[in-house]
């Protein structure tokens, strides 16, 4: 008996798993210790399928789901360096169902000597910036945000 993942992936990137422009899905028959037992595709199935590293075990997460009638913003800031004095961030907003919106896609720009930074209703103070890192503590943010279920 084997657990079946299905991941979409460039038939010549296997070994990294990344997308590309033109993908089709793979089926990976999972074993119950989390070996990769077989590879599947809309051609076939391969036995004898080798997964490095050796010791490569896949492991069955939970599925979560979230609760989206009550509403909320999905997006993430990543910080993509500082340069020139300016600390730069991208906002990238998604859909309820974890797609990227490109429309919402923003590029932020901040004064690398300001020690607090506001983007919407959230409120940043910056301890650290190097072009690979940034330290930083949030000062303010909606108060729906940090609800806690009693």
């Amino acid at each position: 008996m084997y657990d079946v993942v299905t991941v979409s992936a460039h038939p010549y990137e296997l070994t990294s798993l990344s997308a590309s422009a033109m993908t089709m899905p793979m089926i990976f028959y999972i074993t119950g210790d989390g070996r990769v037992a077989k590879v599947g595709s809309e051609f076939g199935a391969g036995a004898g399928v080798e997964a490095e590293p050796s010791d490569f075990r896949a492991s069955k997460v939970a599925k979560t789901s979230i609760d989206s009638s009550q509403g909320y913003t999905n997006f993430e800031l990543v910080y993509t360096g500082l340069s020139s004095g300016v600390i730069r961030i991208t906002y990238r907003e998604y859909s309820p169902d974890d797609l990227a919106r490109t429309a919402f896609f923003q590029d932020l720009t901040y004064n690398a000597g300001e020690r607090s930074v506001r983007f919407r209703d959230l409120a940043i103070e910056i301890l650290k910036a190097t072009n690979e890192q940034i330290e930083y503590r949030v000062k303010a943010m909606p108060d729906n945000w940090s609800q806690t279920k009693s």
